[in-house]
């Protein structure tokens, strides 16, 4: 169990995040450098029992823009869904996020990606849930892309219907927080 306990830590080393901003006078959109904190923390399951999540903190300053991801398994073995991630939004313009329409795993920022096999649902402004699919073949192809992948691209959504792209790095400190997840979600 002392191993188990160690996984428990702040991963500072912040990463790369990046958002692409839509704009109508820019072909190119606006893009704005920021950073993704990422680290593993201890999340209360039912019945008094705990588990491990992964969350990563971004942080856009110059687009006044912060977000929380947290993904976490679903515990119960009947799930429709293996793993829930839960995305959670501050932002000063664009009038808050209406929907995510995809989560795709990419190898590096630029490469194309794979999409994730779920359903993101609007829980309240600025709060959305992505249920990934526990359909056999789903569930193994998306656990292999969150492990092996090295960038998550985020599609957004704004209440104002602009888009958005969110491409965050794992970097070292992801990489990590995801090996100690997967650990403990394998035992």
């Amino acid at each position: 169990m002392a191993t188990t306990a160690a996984c428990f830590h702040l991963l500072v080393a912040p990463q790369r995040a990046v958002i692409y901003d839509e704009d109508p006078s820019e072909p190119q959109g606006k893009q704005y450098v920021g950073q993704a904190v990422w680290r593993t923390e201890k999340v209360e399951g039912r019945n008094g029992t705990t588990d491990i999540a992964i969350r990563a903190e971004i942080d856009i300053p110059d687009r006044n823009f912060k977000a929380t991801l947290i993904i976490r398994r679903a515990k119960t073995a009947l799930s429709m869904f293996s793993h829930i991630v839960e995305m959670t939004f501050q932002l000063s313009t664009g009038g808050g996020v209406s929907n995510v329409p995809g989560v795709i795993m990419k190898s590096d920022e630029q490469a194309r990606g794979t999409p994730l096999a779920g359903l993101a649902i609007k829980v309240t402004d600025n709060f959305l849930l992505m249920s990934l699919s526990n359909v056999d073949a789903d569930r193994s192809r998306n656990l292999q892309l969150l492990k092996e992948r090295s960038w998550f691209d985020i599609s957004l959504l704004y209440a104002n219907q602009r888009r958005a792209n969110i491409a965050l790095e794992k970097g070292a400190s992801g990489e990590r927080a995801f090996a100690d997840a997967f650990g403990v979600w394998q035992q």
